[in-house]
């Protein structure tokens, strides 16, 4: 055996040649379709000649926002939302998110989703990430955003089968948080981390 050092592999660089490890699709087809999701079956087929069938989740689109505002106090808040999950049968406290419709820009939706379910509109919004949360058997992207410059309406709008809370809370008590009780989303910690990008914190 060895000492691991620096050099045991090859360092990692943006044109490292992907080839060898692309697999061409042979086929696919539908397995499930939900109203969230679809599962499909793909057929594919590595460089050397090894064939598999593996499982992709298909979902739409989908985007979340982080609102943050200065206080009178001088601090910075985020707006978040509580609302019952019905995968963890929780209530969370998560920043604002929803689906991207069918031909509808990312941004837009970004916007669109802000105003309908916090009554809040948004003078600067600016994309802090593109990121698939399992790209093991997910194909979909999720964009990720900061919304700044905000303004209240009070109009919202709710989907059928939604109930949500808004709530005020602090920067500094969500990173208290973030991780445990009603804050355990992973999505919403990918969230807090492009955020934290964003402020040139890491």
């Amino acid at each position: 055996m060895a000492k691991l050092t620096e050099k045991t592999f090859p360092m990692y660089c943006d044109s490292m040649d992907d080839s060898r490890l692309m697999w061409t699709e042979k086929s696919r087809r539908r397995l499930l379709e939900t109203p969230i999701f679809d599962v499909n079956g793909i057929e594919r087929e590595s460089i050397d000649g090894r064939k598999g069938m593996f499982v992709e989740i298909a979902t739409p689109q989908w985007i979340n926002v982080i609102p943050v505002f200065t206080g009178t106090d001088g601090k910075r808040y985020f707006v978040m939302e509580r609302q019952f999950r019905h995968g963890s049968r929780t209530v969370t406290l998560e920043f604002p998110a929803g689906l991207v419709e069918e031909g509808e820009d990312p941004k837009a939706a970004a916007l669109r989703e802000l105003q309908e379910e916090t009554g809040i509109k948004a003078g600067k919004l600016t994309q802090t990430g593109l990121l698939n949360p399992n790209s093991a058997f997910m194909s979909t992207k999720g964009f990720f955003f900061v919304a700044e410059d905000l303004e209240y309406t009070g109009e919202r709008h709710f989907d059928p089968n939604e109930e949500i809370e808004t709530v005020t809370i602090s920067e500094a008590e969500v990173f208290e948080r973030m991780g445990k009780g009603e804050m355990d989303n992973g999505i919403m910690m990918v969230a807090a981390f492009l955020y934290l990008k964003f402020r040139g914190e890491i």
